[in-house]
């Protein structure tokens, strides 16, 4: 063959070989944008089987209890492991969507196989599931890879990775018209979490879109430790506070429990979901279902926590419907027989917490429990303080509130060991609700024994209830010197500064063991 048939040869040869890599080249040159993301745990974290997988979610979805949401759901948690154990928790919360117009669904996961800093995605067509593929709004990844420098493309970190996938099952039955925007997050800073949680907030508010958070609880302690340990961080994110989530980890994880490896697999993802539905106008979280491995697998020697939560937007017109009712406001007060039952369901939700996890609240329960209020909850043993919890503001109904600060002070006060089954029998409950704070410029105007007492500067904040005067018989110098002190980490001598806040409130109190005052 001579050189010049050599030669049209040779460029036959590579003209065919381009041909060939055109697609490729094609696809590549627009990154990702065609490629199909295959499963990756279909047949071990959920069924292969398209039939069985349908079956499988239709009767986790049917058996959910239906949460009354007053409000808009903005953000969800919900449980990433396989659907033997939390399938049944992440239907809890992702049923809450059922019927909602929704275009795009965030779905934040926990990154287990990518130590990087920041949020990570994943751009391409679609996620594949038994079920068919679920759209990737490739867009919208597009706009915040563009926009946020905390968020970019990482492909390494996703063909092993479940914590996105187990949830799409659940949006092709619930929300099947959406596109997801898939994220995951490791240990992030909170610098990174506000960063990527400003991100979506912006795009996410400009869509029918709702956030979601894919992560576990507490990891391998044992059952026991494991309830205390969650109820902890439930508290955390209750307060839709993300500090108060970092300052409980920090706790916990500094115990030194037994086998336990975190407090949560999804921290940073979770931090930022409640950073972005507050930006969204997320004012109310409320706890769905909590249950760990060890309630399925009977094994309660090593054990997951996973809990099914939705953080929402309030209605307005529920907002303008609702009383906000408060001794000192409207002169109301609660009768005897109410105060009894306050107590009693105080108490019955340790025990329940106790022996399954969590509290249960009351179905229907009466007008007057619906009413909001802000309340302390106070455990004593004699005349010795075994744990206080409340909160200043009426942000909860009064059964919700019962409930929630009852299990805060018996498990959650970082002042003293979560409260045991054995404690209990010696344990006093007080409850005292609090009417409207009210600000004072002359702090000559607060009278001690009758009011409460809320000093606030710097970001700082300290509370004490009119019973400490009462306990201590501290005089009022005394009272403020501790208060800004001890309790709210300033000078003690902060009260007299102009800057500083002080308000007052007064309480209804009444504690166990329980004697109704004569009518």
């Amino acid at each position: 063959m001579s050189i010049k048939q050599n030669s049209v040869f040779y460029y036959l040869i590579v003209l065919l070989v381009g041909v060939c890599l055109l697609p490729a080249w094609g696809c590549n040159s627009r990154g990702q944008g065609r490629e199909v993301r295959e499963p990756s745990v279909a047949g071990s974290f959920y069924p292969a089987s398209p039939a069985e997988l349908e079956q499988l979610v239709d009767k986790y979805i049917k058996e959910a209890d239906a949460a009354v949401i007053k409000g808009r759901p903005v953000a969800l948690l919900v449980p990433h492991a396989g659907y033997v154990f939390s399938g049944a928790v992440a239907a809890t919360a992702l049923k809450t969507i059922a019927g909602m117009d929704l275009d795009t669904i965030y779905v934040i996961g926990t990154a287990h196989h990518a130590d990087r800093s920041g949020a990570l995605t994943w751009q391409g067509q679609a996620f594949r599931t038994p079920l068919g593929e679920y759209p990737v709004d490739d867009r919208a990844v597009r706009e915040l890879i563009r926009k946020c420098p905390d968020i970019r493309s990482w492909p390494a970190a996703w063909p092993r990775e479940h914590s996105v996938e187990v949830v799409i099952p659940f949006l092709q039955k619930l929300a099947p018209r959406a596109k997801l925007v898939p994220l995951l997050m490791g240990a992030c800073s909170g610098r990174e979490c506000r960063s990527v949680a400003r991100a979506v907030a912006r795009q996410a508010g400009e869509r029918q879109a709702v956030i979601i958070a894919s992560a576990d609880l507490s990891h391998y302690p044992s059952w026991q430790d494991a309830i205390r340990v969650d109820q902890a961080m439930i508290a955390g994110m209750l307060s839709m506070e993300p500090k108060n989530l970092d300052r409980i980890n920090q706790e916990w994880m500094s115990r030194g429990i037994d086998q336990l490896a975190c407090t949560m697999c999804g921290l940073s993802a979770v931090k930022t979901i409640i950073m972005a539905g507050k930006e969204l106008g997320a004012n109310q979280a409320e706890l769905l279902q909590y249950i760990n491995s060890g309630d399925i697998s009977r094994d309660k020697s090593r054990v997951v926590g996973y809990a099914a939560m939705v953080f929402f937007k309030e209605a307005d017109s529920v907002l303008a419907k609702e009383k906000t009712v408060s001794p000192g406001d409207s002169g109301e007060e609660l009768s005897p027989s109410r105060q009894a039952a306050l107590l009693d369901m105080a108490r019955s939700a340790v025990v329940q917490t106790l022996e399954k996890g969590r509290p249960v609240n009351p179905e229907k329960p009466p007008e007057w429990l619906l009413e909001k209020r802000a309340i302390f909850v106070t455990f004593k043993t004699g005349s010795r303080l075994r744990g206080c919890i409340g909160m200043t503001e009426p942000r909860l109904p009064l059964y919700q509130a019962i409930t929630q600060m009852a299990c805060a002070a018996a498990f959650q006060d970082t002042r003293f060991q979560p409260l045991t089954f054995e404690e209990l029998p010696n344990i006093d409950i007080e409850i005292s609700i609090l009417s409207p704070l009210r600000r004072v410029q002359d702090a000559k105007k607060i009278i001690m024994g009758k009011h409460g007492v809320v000093v606030r500067a710097e970001r700082r904040l300290g509370l004490f209830l009119p019973q400490v005067a009462q306990e201590t018989g501290w005089s009022r110098k005394e009272f403020l010197n501790v208060l800004c002190s001890q309790k709210a980490g300033l000078a003690r001598d902060a009260w007299q500064d102009p800057e500083t806040e002080i308000y007052t409130f007064t309480v209804q109190s009444f504690q166990e063991p329980f004697q109704p005052a004569e009518q």
